[in-house]
């Protein structure tokens, strides 16, 4: 049992899990609604530099500051329907998603000990989950009644804005590495103050890193099935059955995450099996709910409106079922493509530098699958994309744990402090 301590590495990841949560969790709640947008490209590159320079703090308050001048925008459209707003505010969150995310992953990735790795993923993982089960209860329990309900409450977006206000203040509290101490005693890294310039150099050389290329499919998909989801969602069914289809993905997320983040730290496996196994496990489900969603979706005319189908509609079991599998499979690739980062290295400023490629591939694919979406394609086209780019995912993660994956970085990166339990 790790000790509570503010300043163990167990309670910073929790404190920034939540942070996210507040943030990104709701923002997926959002999504599940039809509202949203993506994260940007470019800020996600930055994101790294501005992360070592500043700490994890400063970059997560920021960052979830640009959440709610973005949710503020969504109200403001709803009431007004101009888009001067929205469109200001989203290139704003985008900056701050893409901060805020860099920030957790940079957590996420070098504070455990290697073999914690996997926990520490589905923490940061399951707060966000919870977080955005509860942002789904809220518009569920306005729209629970109310067949008509087409839009995002008011009331919704006040609550949401009230969230995230809290996450700025809580994201002032997260420590630095060199602050973290772990449950031996011993700091995690010593991490040397550079200048901007020299961090934009660390993350040059990051980039070219070819042990990177494999997981770029992965690194592109793991947010993607957002804009789709939020869109099919949208389009089929009614306000309270997209309130509904969100919440129970979540619910059910959470245990499969439990177990995934058990594969992945089972240190009876070498780390290449445990890589091998997680990423076939999650493949699976993963390509065969985007098969049927080809398959489901093949009919079906954007140009003319849906069924909005409710949940006393026959059919709608079959419609849930296939949703929590999609949703649930799509969400934990980003589980899968942390842990890989992860293995390559324990230094907090290279980690940093993962962290904000990740989150600018992110923005990247997501900003790709909102062109697709906004340009009207078919659902079914739609999907096949997807199909593809996932299941190029997954063969390269399958080849990156085969022949990429180290068994340890420990004893290899100056500036990490070796965990005593190995020194010994």
């Amino acid at each position: 049992m790790p000790q509570l301590r503010w300043n163990s590495p167990f309670v910073q990841n929790a404190l920034a899990g939540l942070v996210l949560g507040l943030t990104a969790g709701i923002y997926v709640a959002l999504s599940t609604l039809g509202a949203g947008g993506g994260p940007a490209f470019f800020s996600g590159l930055i994101s790294s530099p501005l992360l070592n320079r500043f700490g994890p703090a400063i970059c997560s308050s920021v960052g979830a500051a640009g959440y709610i001048i973005y949710t503020g925008s969504l109200w403001y459209f709803a009431k007004t329907g101009r888009l001067g707003f929205p469109v200001a505010a989203a290139v704003i969150m985008g900056l701050g998603c893409s901060i805020i995310q860099a920030a957790v992953g940079y957590v996420i990735m070098s504070y455990p000990e290697e073999r914690h790795k996997g926990r520490y993923i589905m923490i940061s993982q399951m707060l966000s989950f919870l977080c955005s089960m509860f942002s789904s209860i809220v518009p569920l329990a306005i729209d629970t009644n109310n067949l008509s309900a087409s839009g995002v409450p008011p009331s919704v977006y006040i609550t949401f804005i009230v969230l995230m206000a809290l996450a700025t203040i809580l994201a002032l509290f997260i420590l630095p590495p060199e602050k973290v101490r772990r449950d031996d005693g011993s700091a995690i890294a010593i991490v040397p103050r550079a200048s901007f310039l020299s961090n934009m150099k660390g993350l040059i050389k990051a980039l070219m890193d070819v042990k990177l290329l494999l997981l770029v499919p992965g690194m592109l998909a793991t947010e993607i099935h957002l804009v789709y989801l939020g869109s099919t969602n949208s389009y089929h069914n009614d306000a309270r059955v997209r309130c509904l289809n969100g919440f129970v993905a979540l619910l059910v997320a959470l245990p499969i995450n439990f177990f995934l983040s058990w594969m992945l730290d089972h240190t009876q496996w070498t780390r290449r099996v445990r890589g091998v196994i997680a990423t076939s496990f999650i493949a699976v489900f993963l390509i065969g709910a985007y098969i049927a969603e080809i398959c489901r979706t093949y009919k079906w005319n954007r140009h003319i409106a849906g069924p909005n189908m409710d949940w006393n509609d026959p059919g709608y079991a079959g419609v849930l079922i296939l949703y929590i599998i999609n949703w649930v499979a799509c969400s934990l690739v980003l589980n899968l493509v942390m842990w890989f980062l992860g293995t390559l290295s324990n230094d907090p400023e290279k980690c940093a530098h993962y962290s904000g490629l990740t989150r600018a591939l992110l923005g990247l694919g997501q900003g790709i699958i909102f062109g697709l979406d906004a340009a009207d394609i078919p659902y079914k086209d739609e999907a096949g994309a997807l199909l593809a780019l996932y299941s190029t995912a997954m063969i390269g993660m399958l080849l990156s744990a085969l022949f990429i994956v180290p068994e340890t970085k420990y004893f290899e990166e100056e500036h990490v402090i070796i965990p005593k339990y190995v020194q010994e």
